[in-house]
């Protein structure tokens, strides 16, 4: 090729190549002028226009539903969520602000993680919806990056009405785990009020374990005469199991479930009047519990008197211990409204406890 030839080509590239740059910085610009300084302004401020929440990502899809002012979710049956985890994503998502815009070509969303999720993502989408059915939120989250010089949190983000990607200030980590949104704690007690401990076998067996007084630190099992000495430590795990309960898995439960193969049934009494109940079943190669709470008459009558007076919070809080009547029947209520309708997987453990039987009282023989 002449000289002159090449001469003129390289003053086209030359030319080519300004133009391009400057085509580049256009967009750039009016990419930057155009990019809002935070993405959902006021999205914390208005939480209660929001009904219904949905996240796909890397554990699975989760939908949550409010009903007044009550958030639970559909995947478990319409379990109750923990409202302040919702706040958290919320406010989360409401805090994000704009470092600086990205690139708005599709074919460069999976090396940000704002690609589509799916197989092979690790993307999440978050979708809010409003009483109208109107989408207030609608992004997809992708790769965090953490600042070397100030240790600070960012993220690429994408509308879903938007080509466009967006660096932004903040994490917004919201989980598409169900676990990591509910309540795993069931129930806890308070070894001091606690009376007594029973386990009804469907073979007619029943183990028991009891304090007479409050005043009595161990349990004691209720055996017949000239039985064996119990092993102390394995009574008082009878009598401490509902100390705290904890469940790996909820879902709805209808009564029939229960009926082909029904388990063990636990119950502990306080001496102050609460009864709480676990029903064991077994349903499609697992096993389930129920539980209900229930008011009694108080174990003792001493402790049969209603609070005249708000308890004195400058007293020992053993002396405050013993509820009245009507806290009790209002800790049965919000109990069975909480539990009532649910079936629970607790782990392997708890059951052990829960289906402990006479023989376990002596374990070296």
């Amino acid at each position: 090729m002449k000289p002159r030839t090449l001469s003129i080509l390289a003053v086209i590239a030359a030319i080519l190549l300004v133009l391009g740059l400057a085509t580049y910085g256009r967009r750039t610009t009016e990419f930057a002028a155009s990019a809002p300084d935070v993405l959902y302004p006021g999205l914390i401020d208005n939480l209660d226009q929001i009904t219904r929440i949905e996240l796909i990502g890397p554990d699975g899809e989760l939908t949550f539903s409010r009903s007044d002012q009550q958030w639970t979710l559909d995947q478990k049956g319409g379990y109750p969520i923990r409202v302040e985890r919702m706040r958290t994503a919320v406010l989360a998502l409401s805090d994000l602000s704009v470092a600086e815009p990205k690139t708005s070509k599709p074919e460069n969303y999976p090396s940000l993680g704002v690609q589509d999720p799916g197989p092979g993502s690790e993307s999440t989408l978050v979708r809010m919806i409003d009483r109208d059915d109107r989408p207030v939120v609608s992004v997809v989250l992708g790769k965090m990056e953490r600042v070397v010089s100030s240790g600070a949190v960012r993220r690429y983000v994408r509308l879903t009405d938007d080509p466009r990607v967006y660096y932004v200030h903040g994490a917004a980590n919201i989980s598409t785990a169900w676990n990591t949104w509910v309540d795993k704690q069931i129930i806890r007690f308070t070894r001091a009020l606690i009376h007594d401990v029973s386990i009804v076998h469907p073979d007619g067996e029943i183990v028991r374990v009891y304090r007479p007084d409050t005043e009595t630190q161990d349990f004691i099992p209720d055996l017949p005469p000239l039985s064996p000495t119990a092993d102390p430590l394995a009574v008082n795990l009878i009598g401490n199991m509902f100390i705290y309960v904890g469940h790996d898995d909820v879902d709805r439960f209808n009564e029939s479930m229960a009926l082909t193969a029904p388990g063990p049934v636990a119950t502990v009494r306080t001496f102050d009047g609460f009864a709480f109940t676990a029903r064991l079943f077994d349903h499609e190669d697992a096993t389930w519990v129920v539980f209900e709470a229930e008011h009694i008459d108080p174990i003792t009558p001493e402790y049969d008197s209603p609070a005249e007076t708000p308890p004195d919070p400058t007293l020992d809080p053993e002396q405050n211990l013993f509820r009245d009547r009507d806290t009790i029947a209002q800790l049965v209520r919000q109990t069975n409204e909480r539990l009532g309708g649910f079936r629970f997987r607790l782990p392997s453990e708890t059951i052990s406890h829960l289906s402990r039987r006479t023989s376990d009282f002596f374990p070296s023989q």
